[in-house]
């Protein structure tokens, strides 16, 4: 059994596992630091690649959990290793979500991007361009990918924080065949062999973007820190809602309906799902409460910091950064 210590932006939790290739997955998602005796992880995830016992908990994919209060410990056992990988990296990951929580997080549907010092939230629903933009920024600006698709905004000492959380990068055909060439290696995909790549790489422009299927990236196989985590500073901060348009339009800055435009794409509905907020710890009963309640608060801070803009794009960051006149 090794164990690790597994940093989490402002957190820590622990692992121990005995199967090999159960770590090597996790590493994609994680880092897996070497346990040292003065480590104190808020909670340790203990995963065994094995029958669940007779006494744990086994969920609908047939993982089992036992917890242990007093050890602060969560016990995970599957027959199946794809299984585990899922619950032990959505273990892993619930210390930094309930730290959130404490804080009143918000989970904001939106995808940030960092050039040199500035961020930008591209906030906007599924659809909108905020992966490709993102991608975009990351290939032809050198932009860190801060947050794929879904990013928890929470209150720090000094103002705001965004954090990501350890998942996979969905990224669909359309974008992947207009990157794919300056993209790494995807880290899987899903309707979506070889040979059809290369068939659509020939195809016209609405058959790409219309096809169901999906490559699968990670944050460390793009080069970056497996779980963003980034302290907002006023005055380099920019928030943009955007959607995708055939004639795309310069940025416009909206006023004061912009904490409005931005509530209505705060995921408050994401707290309360099992599978997505999965709850192997017990947390204070007020957490999961005061979660999500707190968006005003949230957005009445990040508004105050940061122009919110409405955009009109094709695809390209460059607009953007041309007109925020960044220096590249």
């Amino acid at each position: 059994m090794s164990s690790y210590t597994v940093p989490l932006g402002p957190v820590a939790a622990g692992l121990e596992a005995d199967s090999p290739a159960l770590l090597a997955a996790l590493g994609e998602f994680v880092t897996l630091a070497p346990a040292r005796s003065d480590d104190a992880p808020l909670w340790t995830v203990l995963a065994r690649h094995r029958v669940p016992d007779a006494e744990m908990t086994v969920s609908a994919w047939g993982v089992g959990h036992r917890t242990e209060p007093a050890a602060r410990r969560v016990v995970l056992a599957a027959p199946q290793l794809e299984d585990l990988v899922v619950a032990t990296r959505k273990a892993l990951r619930e210390p930094l979500v309930a730290a959130c929580e404490q804080r009143g997080a918000v989970m904001l549907h939106a995808a940030a991007v960092a050039v040199g010092e500035q961020v930008v939230l591209l906030v906007g629903d599924a659809g909108s361009g905020k992966t490709t933009l993102a991608l975009d920024g990351l290939v032809h600006h050198g932009a860190a990918v801060l947050s794929n698709d879904h990013c928890l905004l929470s209150a720090q000492a000094h103002g705001l924080a965004i954090t990501a959380l350890p998942t996979v990068l969905p990224v669909k055909t359309g974008t992947y065949l207009a990157l794919g060439e300056q993209l790494p290696p995807p880290w899987d995909r899903v309707d979506l062999s070889r040979a059809e790549e290369q068939r659509l790489r020939d195809a016209s422009l609405l058959q790409q973007r219309t096809h169901p299927g999906r490559v699968l990236y990670t944050y460390r196989r793009l080069g970056q820190p497996p779980v963003p985590h980034r302290v907002l500073r006023p005055g380099a901060v920019t928030v943009a809602l955007v959607h995708f348009a055939d004639q795309p339009q310069r940025p416009q800055q909206l006023g004061p309906l912009a904490r409005a435009e931005l509530a209505r794409h705060v995921r408050g509905e994401w707290w309360a799902d099992p599978d997505s907020n999965t709850h192997y710890y017990p947390r204070p009963a007020a957490a999961s409460t005061q979660a999500g309640r707190g968006s005003d608060d949230i957005l009445r801070q990040l508004t105050a910091m940061a122009p919110v803009l409405s955009w009109a794009h094709a695809g390209q960051l460059a607009p953007l950064i041309n007109w925020l006149n960044w220096e590249m």
